[in-house]
């Protein structure tokens, strides 16, 4: 009995402390007939849960991270195994202060969590995701 309540009490501390990634809202980028811009929406860093943004599997979202910080700060964006052979995450990019990186073409294969890109930054950073027409 013992054993059991302290695996219970385990899987009860775990599972509140896997909260719901924060999501990153996706823009579409206006199309070649454009009369105006698209405004973005920049997500700032949630060290706690992580963020994640949804794709839709025809490699069109490029995600952007800005440092508008005066150091040096990291991005890291979560893989899934793929039939290219990729397992590895892109862990711990640098991005220095006053710069901007852009990462993508997304490609479902590779890249989905459930259908959405999952990643993570220091706080300071800024991030939005763009979707081509």
């Amino acid at each position: 009995m013992r054993l059991f309540l302290t695996v219970a009490i385990i899987l009860v501390v775990a599972s509140s402390a896997m909260a719901d990634r924060t999501a990153v809202t996706v823009t579409t980028a206006p199309g070649p007939a454009m009369t105006d811009g698209a405004a973005i929406t920049k997500t700032s860093a949630d060290e706690l849960n992580g963020l994640e943004f949804t794709i839709t599997g025809d490699s069109r979202e490029l995600l952007f991270v800005n440092n508008p910080t005066g150091g040096s700060l990291n991005v890291s964006i979560s893989s899934v195994a793929d039939d290219l052979g990729r397992t590895g995450d892109i862990e711990d990019d640098a991005i220095a202060g006053g710069a901007c990186h852009v990462y993508g073409r997304f490609n479902i294969e590779g890249w989905s969590n459930g259908g959405k890109v999952q990643f993570s930054m220091d706080d300071g950073l800024k991030a939005w995701v763009i979707k081509l027409d």
